[in-house]
Order: structure tokens, then C-alpha cells, then sequence
């Protein structure tokens, strides 16, 4: 049996293996979610706080958790506090709902794509409401933003922030991104183009929205992961979800970045600097720190798929953009 767990743990990288060494939460989540990860717990010397903020607010995983974890073995308090939390995530995801919902009617005219959430949630998992999103997030056609943004004000939708690759607004709370194009750090544009001539319809309490097919949220969920450099557990279950789903695809112009989580995860092949940078956003729960801001402008222009000189400017700005 010790050979076995040796076996195991040397499939780990080696920095990972060493953080979850001491971080006794996320060792319990890692070996909760990810067979590869054979680790003796101790439950006694869990943090409940701590792992509360993790499953609720950091990694947004507490349908993950539910399904996975064998609830006697955690202290009665705890898991009744998961339980309200849970709750209120349910009605955060009806909510969203009802903001795709009054979408569909005041746009009728126009034609928008529904990008990850409740639609994604409904392909990956069968229930609309198991992924925690956070914001709602629509793709539209460029030429058509400033009317759409014209509606969507008129009937309540409050202006907040305009970015390089979407528009920000908020609907009872909840931040609605119009994007114009799929991500700042990577040269989407083809992409886009087959997007658009292969659209899938999810059906969502007897409404339909257009979503991605699952194809295309293989690409999606490379980038956008990637793009955050993994700093959620349930973006990294959801990738693997849609792996199991669908048939990885031969070709891909962001191949690279799959194999990179891979490596960083796995231990599949080295990279160092990639690796060490997504562990601290991963497993650190003060992800904009400081120290931080140039390590980010150096893995951001690492990934990109444009010029390298040129994804180090773009990432430059909006590192200078985000401090100001």
C-alpha cells in the first residue's frame, strides 16, 4: 500500500506536492476531486473556516463538494452553514435567470450568445443551477453594440464599466458583460467566426438560449481558464467535465494551453515559471498582490497566442489600468 501511495504522489508536480504539504484545505479538496491525488486526511486539523471561504467564495464549489464528499466525516455546524450557503447560491442562479430571461424579451430584435453560466451548467451537469457563476456574460456582434447597450439601459440595465473586450452592466446586482469579443489576451477572431455559424439552443425552464456547442466550449474554457490562470478549482472540474463529455479535438489553435494544465497539475511535461505562477493563484487567496503584478504581464504574454512583444504591452496596459 505505501508503494501505491508513493506511485501516486510522484504523479503530482513537485510544487504542488510541497503547498498542499502544509495547506491542510486544499489538500482536502485536491484529494477530494482528483483520483491522481491519493492523501491522508486528518480531519481534525482541517480549518472549517477557511475551507467554507474556499468552497463558497474562492473556488465557488459547493455543488462540487456536495456531490463528492462524504458528509459524515465533517462537523454537523459546518455542513448546515454549506447548506444555507447553498441555498442562497440556488436563488443567486434563479436570479440570473430571470436577468437572461428579461434579456431575450428586450433584445428580441438582436441575436446574442450565452457565454459558460446557466446555459453551460444545463450542458456540463443537467441542472442549471450546479456551476456558482458569478456574472452573466452575452456575446454579441460588434457592429451591433451600441444599439443593444441603448435597450438594455432604457429598460434598467445601469452602466458601470467599459473594458478592451466587453461592457459591464448591472441588473439587480448581478454584473451583465456584453462582450464584443471572447477575451483581451488572446486573438479570438476565427474562433468567433465559427461561433456564429454553429450556434447550440439550451433549454432552460422551457426558455431557449443560444449557447455555445460543446466543441467550441472546449476552446472557451481553455482561454478563459487560462486567462485567469486557474484560480478556481471548479473552472479546472468543468474543463475535465467537458473533456469526459466530449472528444478532445486533433487540432486546436490553444492546444498548448491544455497541455500546460497538464503539466502543471501532472506533471506532464516542465514548466516552471507557468506552473509556480498558476499555484500562487490557485492555492493563494491574496491573488492581487503586489509581488504578483509582474509575474502577471510575464505568464499573460507566455500564453497569448499574439506576437510576444505585443501581448507584453497588452498585458503592460491593463496591469497599469487595473492599478490606477
Amino acid at each position: 500500500i505505501n508503494l501505491i501511495k508513493l506511485r501516486r504522489l510522484l504523479l503530482m508536480s513537485n510544487l504542488l506536492k510541497k503547498i498542499l504539504e502544509t495547506d491542510k484545505e486544499h489538500q482536502l479538496l485536491f484529494a477530494l476531486f482528483f483520483k491522481k491525488f491519493y492523501l491522508d486526511i486528518n480531519y481534525s486539523e482541517i480549518n472549517y473556516n477557511r475551507l467554507y471561504f474556499l468552497i463558497c467564495r474562492k473556488h465557488r464549489i459547493i455543488n462540487y463538494f456536495f456531490e463528492k464528499a462524504n458528509l459524515d466525516l465533517y462537523p454537523q455546524e459546518f455542513i448546515e452553514r454549506l447548506k444555507k450557503a447553498r441555498t442562497l447560491q440556488k436563488q443567486r442562479a434563479l436570479k440570473q435567470l430571470s436577468i437572461l430571461i428579461e434579456i431575450k424579451e428586450v433584445l428580441k430584435d438582436f441575436e446574442f450568445i450565452v457565454l459558460k453560466g446557466l446555459p453551460l451548467s444545463q450542458q456540463l451537469y443537467d441542472d442549471f443551477a450546479y456551476r456558482d457563476v458569478g456574472d452573466v456574460d452575452i456575446l454579441i456582434k460588434s457592429e451591433q453594440e451600441k444599439p443593444m447597450l441603448e435597450i438594455l439601459t432604457a429598460n434598467g440595465f445601469e452602466t458601470s464599466h467599459n473594458y478592451e473586450h466587453h461592457y459591464v452592466l448591472k441588473r439587480y446586482g448581478i454584473s451583465v458583460e456584453t462582450h464584443r469579443k471572447l477575451n483581451a489576451v488572446f486573438n479570438t477572431k476565427e474562433l468567433e467566426k465559427e461561433i456564429w455559424k454553429d450556434l447550440k439552443e439550451i433549454e432552460i425552464n422551457k426558455y431557449l438560449f443560444k449557447a455555445l456547442q460543446l466543441k467550441f466550449n472546449y476552446d472557451y474554457l481553455l482561454i478563459n481558464g487560462a486567462n485567469h490562470a486557474w484560480n478556481r478549482l471548479s473552472w479546472i472540474l468543468d474543463f475535465y467535465k467537458l473533456c469526459l463529455l466530449e472528444e478532445i479535438p486533433k487540432s486546436s489553435s490553444f492546444k498548448k494551453l491544455h497541455n500546460n494544465l497538464n503539466s502543471i497539475l501532472f506533471n506532464k511535461k516542465e514548466n516552471r515559471f507557468q506552473e509556480w505562477f498558476v499555484l500562487q493563484m490557485l492555492l493563494g487567496e491574496n491573488i492581487h498582490g503586489f509581488k504578483l503584478k509582474l509575474p502577471r504581464v510575464i505568464y499573460f504574454s507566455s500564453i497569448s497566442n499574439y506576437s510576444f512583444f505585443f501581448s507584453v504591452y497588452k498585458s503592460f496596459v491593463r496591469m497599469v489600468k487595473n492599478t490606477i
